[in-house]
Order: structure tokens, then sequence, then C-alpha cells
């Protein structure tokens, strides 16, 4: 690294006018072709520079005509191919190479390439992705068996190197891990969005109940076959008591109780309204889709059996799961746990910054707004009631002055922002504050929250991650028995405890309050004190002021007189405590506990911030804890002074090194009105010092900007500063972090109130044209597309079609789901007489690129009316899972339908052989059903109007 580190600051550098004075465009380009050339012949392992050289085409051939990009891309693949040849083991250079290829190459030369790519790289998880990938976006090729069955070979492959069965390539028992529980949490995750939700849980469940639940002795698969295929409680269900349990009870011919599914949706309620065909399909696809996610069994308290389903693709059997069986060390089972979790849609802690690859993947994979754009919407909603007069609470006069944009209108099914037409797809752009629905979608986030500032800045609660959407009821007592179970085997364990009351706080505070005070009994050491900060903040976050303080001054005060370990966690402490301190609008109070991280000292801090009319600290303990912060600063090589301070202890771990700098930059801002200390502590991080420990690039560096941000907005709502402060705290945490939610969202809405969208666009625009964002360019096309919509009263519905075409033809953009659905819905929601077409032909494009993605079919069904039989077609010809077959509707719902028809259908239909077909299917359907004791009764009900209208017209015949 180091080598191409140096090699990398030899290579040519761009020269501007100035410096060539009367060099033309055509002989700079000969120059500086010519040093790439003589660069790289010298410095062939400087993958940078051939980056470089080959992003310098697009300037050095681009004259805008179509030939010209052909011309382009064909130098650009020579490029690559001369780079390879150095190169062949790049896997950067490679994954480049193949995604060019795509786009010129015969189907069948590629598919060639990638087979002999994948012979040469069978244990890399990138190229895994990027052949996967490929096969998920050949729309002429895709099935979805097809595609799983690369999945399987994937996790056999991975096994395989692990046992040492390869002779060329071997995998260590880490590397090993990480990748089988990378190919798990893909592969279900692609299953599930195809609709094969249910196979994918029972493949979590399985591989869980394979590695946490197995019998000291071992298990054979036959046995675990045995045991998946009986009717016990599985992984998850009530009444679980695991794969070990279950052998040991049957093994001494005992018996156990089957598992009775509690959580079985009520009928489609869709069935009961009178919809047009097209959005009857799509609503009713959806809502099964929404409430079918576990398996299918029979309840044997009902006499059913499996011939009972009326939906085969529901019940999942050993077969289906066992590809994805595989053995883990003891140390990921609890990342195991956590990755079923996460994909049951609960929003998790981020362990990495936004930076990293699986980040990249992470966003790549947003197929739903869930809470993405909350602070956007919310800041919207609140400017509009703003500008109406209907209210002031919560307005951040930092961020929102002036902010107003058109609210959603509900009686016109229409929703604008920044005076674009969106529709309603709440889903696509987020919940509407303005609607008591999308307000209750916020739940505890909404109820709980002070103002605006909580939604936008977490200050690392979760870290950069998103807030997931709140999920249903069934499911959230389903994640709650995820939880137990999991810590019945692996007791204590601080990860899934942290990640069960994050999940508790979000829909239940009460719950959540009383199990981190419970985990707090059960932990010792650093990991209590985490836990009881945990539950001093929930009591905070609950209104609880005087209960919230007594719990942060006695942990703060164990923490102060424990062990070295304990007292760097007093850092922790502290910064929470002084944060509830200022949300509870005591700067005060907040001063006496950064005097006492300063200073220590034995007095009841609960006892002093109960004192009515609280001062400040005395200047002397204010210039004591001033020297003790800048001393440590001095030491841990954040700061260069003349003063000669004795030396303190060693500097920390960046992790506890975070919130002490944090805290003294809040001393600084609340004592003395100053950022100056915090800013020269960024300096010192971004100039690499050698003292210094947090490393550029990671999570702490970036927790540190976040606090930053939370320091400079609070300074910059309480004294009158430039509006340049806030921006240029935001764009330099942007520069370090451009793909964190969070900071780009501060950023959009911190220049919105201006009104002016050029340097917002500027903003997008340059990071856009930046070749070197890959994978995470898809959180900045995302972005870019709502910073337009969030303009107020100034969206250009053109600018966003330009934005979305553009990353339509982009690499890694093109895969995110968000975004073609998000394109669709706005050319659907247009008030013109294609826009249905125009949606239709955005849905043909989402089809070649994400063709295995059940939400871009609903989304067409809705939007395209009259191409609905062409949707469930096309769905059906790759082999995803349709949950309402267009023949169950027409059976199943009453005979009237509005509209929704193909225009050329209804002018020959014939009414009375539509009401003749009808009546003859639900006829035969009863025949069928009276077998098993089940009465379609609607469809009876149905078939009986049928028959009698036709017995009036005499056309029983017909039938």
């Amino acid at each position: 690294q180091q080598q191409q580190q140096q090699q990398s600051s030899q290579a040519p550098r761009e020269t501007t006018a100035e410096d060539e004075d009367g060099e033309s465009l055509s002989e700079r380009i000969r120059r500086r072709t010519r040093e790439f050339n003589e660069h790289l012949r010298e410095h062939p392992g400087d993958i940078a520079t051939w980056r470089d050289y080959i992003a310098f085409q697009n300037e050095a051939l681009d004259d805008g005509t179509q030939r010209i990009e052909t011309v382009i891309a064909q130098k650009k693949i020579s490029i690559y191919e001369r780079a390879l040849l150095q190169n062949p083991r790049n896997e950067e250079l490679l994954t480049e190479y193949l995604e060019l290829c795509r786009r010129r190459w015969e189907p069948d030369r590629l598919e060639a390439k990638w087979q002999q790519v994948m012979f040469t790289h069978p244990g890399s998880a990138r190229m895994w992705n990027g052949y996967l990938s490929y096969l998920s976006s050949e729309q002429s090729r895709f099935r979805t068996p097809v595609v799983l069955a690369q999945y399987h070979r994937w996790l056999e492959t991975i096994q395989k190197m692990q046992k040492g069965q390869f002779a060329s390539h071997a995998m260590s028992d880490l590397d090993a891990d990480n990748a089988l529980l990378k190919a798990l949490a893909q592969s279900c995750r692609f299953q599930a969005a195809a609709g094969f939700q249910e196979k994918a849980l029972a493949c979590y469940q399985a591989c869980i109940e394979f590695n946490c639940f197995v019998p000291p002795q071992g298990t054979r698969p036959a046995d675990f076959a045995r045991y998946f295929d009986a009717l016990a409680p599985r992984f998850g269900e009530k009444g679980a008591a695991g794969y070990s349990h279950w052998q040991q009870v049957v093994s001494m011919g005992g018996t156990l109780d089957v598992y009775v599914d509690e959580h079985r949706p009520d009928p489609d309620p869709t069935l009961t309204t009178a919809l047009p065909n097209h959005l009857l399909w799509a609503k009713t696809e959806g809502w099964r889709e929404q409430t079918q996610w576990q398996p299918w069994r029979p309840r044997e308290d009902l006499g059913e059996t499996d011939e009972s389903c009326d939906d085969p693709d529901r019940i999942v059997v050993f077969d289906d799961v066992e590809g994805h069986l595989f053995k883990l060390s003891p140390i990921y089972h609890p990342r195991l746990v956590l990755s079923l979790v996460s994909f049951l849609g609960v929003s998790l802690r981020a362990t990495e910054s936004s930076g990293v690859a699986s980040a990249a993947e992470q966003f790549g994979g947003i197929r739903t707004a869930g809470r993405l754009f909350a602070p956007l919407v919310d800041a919207m909603s609140r400017a509009a009631a703003y500008a109406s007069g209907q209210g002031t609470a919560g307005l951040d006069p930092v961020l929102f002055e002036e902010f107003a944009l058109p609210s959603t209108l509900p009686e016109t099914s229409v929703r604008t922002l920044g005076g674009v037409v969106v529709g309603l797809a709440e889903d696509v752009w987020g919940p509407s504050c303005a609607s008591a629905e999308g307000r209750a979608s916020y739940g505890q986030l909404d109820k709980h929250s002070a103002d605006i500032r909580e939604t936008c800045l977490t200050g690392g609660a979760r870290g950069w991650t998103p807030a997931a959407p709140i999920i249903l009821k069934a499911k959230q007592s389903f994640v709650c028995d995820v939880f137990d179970q999991a810590l019945a085997v692996m007791p204590g364990n601080i990860a899934l405890l942290e990640a069960y009351v994050d999940f508790l706080a979000d829909f239940d505070l009460k719950r959540a309050r009383k199990r981190a005070k419970q985990a707090v009994k059960e932990l010792q050491g650093v990991a209590s004190l985490w836990l009881l900060k945990k539950y001093c903040t929930l009591e905070g976050k609950a209104g609880n002021l005087k209960e919230a303080r007594k719990a942060f001054d006695r942990s703060l005060s164990l923490a102060l007189a424990s062990d070295a370990a304990m007292r760097e966690f007093a850092a922790h402490l502290c910064l929470s405590f002084m944060e509830h301190e200022v949300t509870a609008g005591s700067e005060a109070g907040a001063l006496h506990v950064l005097t006492r991280l300063g200073l220590g000292g034995a007095e009841s801090l609960a006892a002093l911030l109960a004192t009515p009319d609280l001062t400040r600290p005395a200047a002397t303990a204010m210039a004591k804890t001033k020297a003790v912060f800048r001393e440590r600063l001095a030491a841990w090589g954040f700061e260069d002074t003349k003063h000669h301070y004795k030396t303190p202890q060693e500097a920390p771990a960046p992790a506890a090194m975070v919130p002490y700098l944090l805290c003294m930059g809040w001393f600084e801002c609340l004592g003395f009105g100053s950022l100056d200390a915090l800013h020269g502590v960024l300096d010192a991080v971004e100039a690499k010092r050698s003292k210094c420990a947090i490393v550029g690039g990671s999570l702490e560096h970036e927790l540190l900007y976040t606090g930053l941000l939370k320091i400079v907005l609070h300074h910059a709502r309480n004294n009158p500063v430039a509006p340049a402060l806030v921006r240029t705290a935001v764009e330099r945490a942007l520069s370090h972090f451009p793909y964190n939610p969070e900071f780009l969202t501060v950023y959009i809405v911190g220049e919105a109130r201006f009104r002016i969208a050029g340097r917002l666009r500027k903003f997008f625009d340059d990071q856009l044209h930046n070749q070197v964002h890959g994978d995470h360019a898809v959180i900045l096309w995302l972005f870019a597309v709502f910073a337009e919509l969030v303009q107020p009263g100034a969206g250009s519905l053109h600018r966003c079609r330009s934005l979305l075409r553009k990353a339509a033809d982009s690499g890694s953009a093109s895969r995110c789901v968000l975004l073609w659905r998000m394109w669709m819905n706005l050319e659907a929601a247009q008030e013109t007489p294609n826009a249905s077409q125009r949606a239709y032909e955005v849905f043909y494009r989402a089809v070649q690129a994400r063709p295995g993605d059940k939400l871009i079919y609903l989304d067409a069904a809705q939007h395209a009316p009259t191409k609905l039989q062409e949707v469930v077609d096309l769905l059906q010809e790759k082999e995803m899972h349709l949950r309402a077959p267009l023949e169950e509707l027409e059976l199943l719902t009453p005979l009237e339908q509005p509209g929704g028809q193909d225009d050329d259908q209804d002018d020959g239909y014939d009414e009375q052989e539509g009401m003749a077909r009808r009546a003859a299917a639900a006829v035969a359907a009863a025949d069928a059903a009276a077998s098993t004791n089940l009465v379609p009764s609607a469809g009876l009900a149905a078939a009986a109007a049928d028959l009698a209208t036709l017995r009036d017209y005499d056309l029983l015949d017909t039938g």
C-alpha cells in the first residue's frame, strides 16, 4: 500500500491552462496521454493511475454524440485489458471491466468470461457479488431458481475451500465464516425480493437451529431433517425450545406440543372493496406479500393437512433449506441472529463507517424509502404548518426558517414536493407527516422527539444507519421471541442486548426501559455501564427528568471511582448526561456535568441539578477544567502547545476518545462560546499525526463529525452567526463522509431555506461526476433526486427526470430498486395523457436491470392499467412467487368492476360470456373444496349471482 501511495504521488497531475500558457485542448490531451503511458510503463501496479487514465477518456474523446460514446467504451475496454495483463488478480479492475463489457458484449461471450473469472476466483466475495448481480440483471436469461442455484453453489464452494478440498485455493476459518454469513444474507434477501419470504425466513431459522441449538454430541443431517419437517415450533416461534431439546425428548419416547400459528392474517380486506382490476390485483398481492411472511404449517387442531394450503409455495420443507446449512464458529452466532433481525426489517447500530463496502451493499439494496428521507419530509411538513399559521412547534430557525412547501392534498390523491407532483406512494417518497397515517408511521420517533433536530442528527444513536419503518405487530412479537430465545443460549451478549433494547425503544418505550434495567443486573463491568447509559437515556426520552438525572449521577460516580477501563467509559456517560441537560434546556447543568468529568468530585449531581435557578460553575472550576482538557489534548497529539504540562496517562482507544473530545467541544461551546478547540482536533485527525489514535475514515472519525455538527447547530441557534458557519461544518463533514445520510440531510435542508438551488446542485453534480464512488453512488443519486424535490416551490421535473435517467444509465445505481420506483411513480403522477405509457416504459427498463424484484411489477400494475396481464405473465415467466392469480380475483370479487380493463378488451368483451366463465370456475372450485370442508363463500356468492343472471337470459347452455 505504501508503494502504491508513493507511485500515486508520482503519477501525472492535471495541469491547468494557467500552468501551461498557450497550450490548446488537443495539446493538453496529447500531453496528458503521454504522461499516463510513461508513468504506467514504469509503475504498472499503480491501480489508482490506471483508473484515472480510464476516467480521462471521457474528457479526451467525448464530443457528446452517441457514436463517440461507443468509441469511448471501446477505448476504456482496451485500457482495462492492458491493466489486467499487468494486474491479473486485481478484483477492482476486473469488476469494473466486466461491468463495462456487459453493455457491449453478446450474452454468450459475457457468460463465458464470467465462468472463466469465477474459476480463477472461487472464494472472492467481491467476484461472487458481481457474478450474481450480473445473473440477476440479465432479463432475457433470468429465472429465480437458476440464480438461487448459484447462491447454493457459492455456499458450497466456501465450505469446500474451508475444508481444504480445493487444491489451488484455501480459506481461513475467519474468512470462511464472514463469507458464509454474507452469502446467506444475500441469498435470503434475493428470495424475499422474488416473493419467497417464507423460504428465506425458514433458511435463517434452520441455519440458526443448526448452529446454536445442536446437541453436544452433534447431529446428522437426516435427524435434523426429521426435526425440521415435524410440526415442532422453530426458532423465533412461540414455544420454540430448540432442536437439541426436541431430539432429547423424542429419543426418550416423549412428545412435544405442536406449533400453532397465532398470527394468521385475516382474509384479504381488498377483496371486499370496489376497485379497478389493476389496483385490486396490486393491492391484494401487496397485502399478501406484507402479511404472509411466515411459512405455512397445518394446524392439527383444525384438522388441516398440507393439502389444505391454497398456495403450495408457502409450504417450506427441508429440501428448500438444506443448501443453506453450514457450521459457524461460536463467536459468529450473535452475528447470525442479528443478520436475521436485520432481514426482518429492524434497524441495527452501525459497526463500520458509511464509506465501507458493506455500507455500499446496504445502500444498493434499498427497496423502500422507509425513514431514509423522514427528516426531510418531517421538516417540510413542519415548515408547511409554520407557513400556514398552524404552529411553529419544533421548527428549527437555523435549518428550517421560511422553509415552506406544499403538503399533501388527500382530496385529489396527489402529493407535491417542491411544486413537483409525485403522488401518494409513501413507501417511495417516505411517510407524509401532514396526514394522520403518515404521522402514525413514525411511531415513537415522533412521539418522544422534542423537535426535528433529534431526527436530523441522532448523534450516533444508530451511527449513520437510517431508522427502519415501524413493522407489523405480528412481526414485532416474532422479533422479540428471536431475541429472547437467542439470549437464552447466549446470555449476557452485549450486541444482542443492545439491539434488543434499541428495537423495543422504537415501539414500546416502557418495555425497553424494563429490559435495559434487567440487562444491567445481568452484566458486569463496562458492559453493565453501557446498558446503564442506555437505560438513563430512555428515562430521559420518556420525560422522567428526575429519574434520569439520578441514574446518570449514580452511573457516572461509579465509573469515575472504578478501574481504568471503567474510567474510560465515563466520557460516554458524561456525553449522554450532558446532552440530556442541553435537551432539557439547562446549559448550566450541562457545564456542571462536564466539570465533573474534568475535575472529579463526590458531590451529588442529581441534587445539584435540581436546584432552582442553577448558575454556572465557578470561574476557577471552569479554568481548571479547561486546563485539564488541553493537557490531555496535547498528550494525545491533537494540539501543539508551548506549555509544559505534566505527562498524563496514555491515550485511550478511539472508541473511548471520541466522546471525551466531544465533551471538550461542548465545554468550549457552552462555557466560552468558541468552536476553535474542536476544529483543532479535526485538523489533527485529518493531518494524520503520528500520535492521533483516530484513523481517518473510521466509524470513530465519522461519529466525531456527527458530534461536531450537533455542537455547531446548537451554537448557531443560540448565537448570532453567519450561515456560512453551519455550511462550512457540513461541507467539511461531507468531504470525508459524502455517503452519510444524516450529513446529506442537514446540508439539503440547510441550503433549501435560502431558495437558491445552485450550490446544492453543484455539490451533487460534482460528486456524481466523480468516478471513484463506485457502489456508494446509489445514496448520492437518491439524495440528489430528493434534494431537487425539496427546493421550496422551485423543484424541476425535468431535472428530476434527468437525474433518474443518468442514475439508470450508471452501473451500480441501476440496480437500486428504489430509484426505479421513484422514476415510475414520478412519471405516473403527472397529469398528462401519456403518463401511464411513460411509466410503463420506465418499467420495461427497470425489468432489464432488476428482473427479480416483485415491487417493480406491483408498481407497474398500478401505473399501467391496460398492461396488467402482461405484467403478471412476465412475473410468472421469471418464476417468482405469485400470491394472487388473476383467475382467483375474478372468482372471489363482485361481478361489477369499475374500470381498469384493457381498452382493446372492453370493446369486444361479452358480459354474458364472462359471467358464464366465472360461474363455471366457481362451481369447479366449490367441487374441489367440498373434499376438505372448505367453503369459498365469496366465490359461491358471486357464482350464484352470475347463474341467476344467466338463467334470466336463458343462456345456461353457454356455461
